[in-house]
């Protein structure tokens, strides 16, 4: 945690700028403190957490019977399998199309798309995010 520095002020002196200056910085490290402190007390949670996550977009070409797949991977982001969600970020037709989402480790996903016959040979745009929360070390 960080150490508050203690303000000296002398009675009929100026103020100085230093003095005024750890005096807001303790104003910031104090509110700081505080956010940390209500988000692991919420909830009982005994533990904060950051959200860390890896967004992308990337192309899939559906083959002849209109599905395709696509590997990505989110290279040495993540230290455990991510929560991943993918949606369609192009339609090149007025077709209804199916995304899915298969993770496959830490560092990879394979995305799933399905357009049905009358989309064979289209290639869509697929928007994903994964997502993971890494823990706060509070010492």
């Amino acid at each position: 945690m960080a150490s508050l520095q203690k303000p000296i002020f002398q009675q009929g002196a100026p103020l100085d700028i230093g003095e005024l200056n750890k005096l807001y910085d303790n104003t910031v490290t104090a509110y700081s403190q505080s956010a940390i402190l209500v988000n692991a007390t919420q909830n009982a949670q005994s533990q904060s957490f950051v959200s860390v996550g890896y967004p992308n977009t990337d192309t899939v070409t559906l083959d002849a019977n209109g599905s395709g797949s696509k590997t990505v991977s989110f290279g040495n982001t993540f230290q455990s399998n991510p929560t991943v969600v993918a949606s369609l970020g192009s339609n090149p037709s007025n077709l209804t199309y199916t995304v899915g989402v298969t993770v496959t480790g830490s560092n990879g996903a394979t995305i799933y798309v399905y357009g049905g016959k009358a989309a064979a040979g289209k290639t869509v745009t697929v928007n994903y995010i994964a997502m993971i929360n890494k823990q706060v070390d509070l010492t």
